[in-house]
Order: structure tokens, then C-alpha cells, then sequence
């Protein structure tokens, strides 16, 4: 169960590193902007080790979905919001600041209708 937190922040990093290698050509992009998804992760094992959710393993689709939502934003990001804003690090914190949002909805209760 430990190594899959590992392996879906490498799965994420991979999949945004074509994604980096552009936003490095087109201007300074920080190294940790490939990390963006490990607050959302950090923050819903919080959650479920405080017993928000369900702490079953079925609920790694939730991690999953967390990873997904993190590398879209993350290309659309690099294609059109720092296209438009020349801050990276700006648009980096609204990612980071959304995934963690949603990792908070996802786990409680009042988000699934307990």
C-alpha cells in the first residue's frame, strides 16, 4: 500500500514532463512544479488517517482522479495560462491551491452525501 503513493507521484511526474521541458523553453519553470500533485496527496492521507472517508483501498480511484485533475491543469497550465501570465509560480499555487480544495471535497462527508 506505501509504494503506491510513491509510484502515482512518479506516474504524475512523468506524465508532466513533456508538459515542463515546454514551459522551460518558453520561460523559468521551477524543478518542484513537477511535484504539484504531493500537497493533494499529503492532505487526503491526512484526512483519511483522521477518519474523514472511507480508508478502504477501493478509494485509491480517488488518488487517481486527484492525479488526473493535477497533470490536466498542469498542461493547461503550460499551454494557455502562462501564455497569457507571465508569473509560473502564480499558476503553479492556483493548481496546488485546487487540488488540495478538492482533495478536502472529496473526503468529507458532506461532499458524499453522508
Amino acid at each position: 500500500m506505501m509504494l503506491v503513493f510513491p509510484m502515482l507521484q512518479i506516474v504524475g511526474l512523468l506524465a508532466c514532463l513533456p508538459a515542463y521541458r515546454v514551459a522551460c523553453r518558453q520561460q523559468d519553470e521551477p524543478v518542484w512544479s513537477l511535484f504539484l500533485v504531493a500537497p493533494s496527496f499529503l492532505v487526503w492521507i491526512g484526512m483519511t488517517m483522521a477518519g474523514y472517508g472511507s480508508p478502504h483501498s477501493a478509494n485509491l480511484a480517488e488518488l487517481i482522479d486527484l492525479l488526473l485533475a493535477t497533470v490536466l491543469l498542469y498542461y493547461v497550465k503550460v499551454y494557455i495560462l502562462d501564455r497569457r501570465n507571465r508569473l509560473p509560480i502564480f499558476n503553479n499555487l492556483l493548481i496546488v491551491i485546487g487540488t488540495v480544495g478538492a482533495a478536502v471535497l472529496i473526503k468529507l462527508p458532506i461532499a458524499q452525501g453522508s
